[in-house]
């Protein structure tokens, strides 16, 4: 009966440690930072490629979550971790734009949670480049509540705008603005760095962020790096990118591959701006993308 009784208590001790464990694990995925009354943003606790800013809108009903690439393990950690800041229910994730998963992801988003998304967003995630269906859970949950170029929600005196600017990181960007707060979510669209531009339109982006300078806010929270004030970020990014456009271009028209193109780029002259950059070179993956942009593909019925 003692070794029994021995057995039973190590067996709840070891459970007890195990639900312990995962419980620090949700606890230590973000940093929830407090930015003004009733906005936080959740910056992950072990930063990497897939690790984004969160932010977090809180209203007098429920909670609106403003993610990049959010996925479902993710928002389930969140969720768990909201409850520190707020008694309010997560409504809403505003997924601030999709690239087709190469995984399967095979999970769904917490119960009572509406995805918004671009339209776009949806029909990436559903549909292959040929319009042929996507398998079975191939790819995280499409949105739920679709939209074209302008969404917004009014949660007592707070007005949520989820805006579609035009393309720049993907083609379904949207941004989250804050119109009473002058308060801007940005996702991947602009952020506090050089953004990933393997399957953007350096073209598109730079008219895209002309168009993002005409709303009103003062304080932008970007899916990557700190949070910031103002607009010069975006002048900034703007000269890169006519910069790295009119080079390549020019390069790619001499005939030169896209490997040589991605090693003579030579945009050193911005690295006041943005300080990692420390030579010439920029990610052959971007140079790939313009290229596609400057001698788009024969349609598939000329390519058979």
């Amino acid at each position: 009966m003692w070794r029994m009784g021995r057995i039973f208590v190590f067996a709840i001790a070891a459970q007890m440690f195990v639900v312990s464990a995962t419980s620090a694990q949700t606890a230590a995925r973000y940093k929830i930072d407090k930015v003004t009354e009733g906005v936080y943003l959740a910056v992950p606790a072990v930063p990497g490629p897939n690790a984004a800013n969160i932010p977090v809108i809180v209203s007098d009903v429920d909670v609106i979550l403003v993610g990049t690439h959010f996925f479902p393990a993710d928002a389930r950690a969140l969720v768990e971790q909201v409850r520190t800041v707020t008694d309010k229910p997560v409504r809403y994730i505003v997924n601030t734009h999709y690239h087709a998963s190469t995984t399967a992801a095979r999970e769904s988003f917490p119960a009572g949670i509406d995805v918004i998304g671009h339209e776009l967003a949806r029909r990436t995630l559903l549909t292959d480049r040929a319009g042929k269906p996507r398998a079975p859970g191939s790819t995280v949950a499409p949105p739920t509540v679709g939209m074209t170029t302008r969404l917004a929600l009014y949660r007592g005196d707070r007005e949520v705008r989820i805006l579609y600017v035009g393309r720049g990181h993907s083609d379904n960007d949207v941004v989250v603005l804050l119109p009473k707060e002058r308060i801007i979510c940005t996702g991947d669209l602009l952020v506090s760095g050089l953004p990933d531009m393997s399957a953007g339109s350096i073209a598109d982006w730079i008219s895209t962020l002309e168009a993002l300078k005409l709303q009103d806010f003062e304080t932008v929270l970007p899916a990557r790096g700190a949070p910031f004030k103002g607009k010069p970020k975006i002048d900034a990014l703007q000269s890169y990118l006519r910069d790295l456009l009119t080079q390549a271009t020019e390069l790619l028209n001499k005939g030169m591959t896209v490997e040589e193109v991605a090693r003579r780029v030579d945009l050193t002259s911005h690295a006041k701006n943005f300080p990692q950059i420390t030579g010439a070179g920029v990610d052959v993956n971007a140079v790939k993308q313009l290229q596609t942009e400057i001698e788009p593909p024969p349609p598939p019925w000329e390519a058979q």
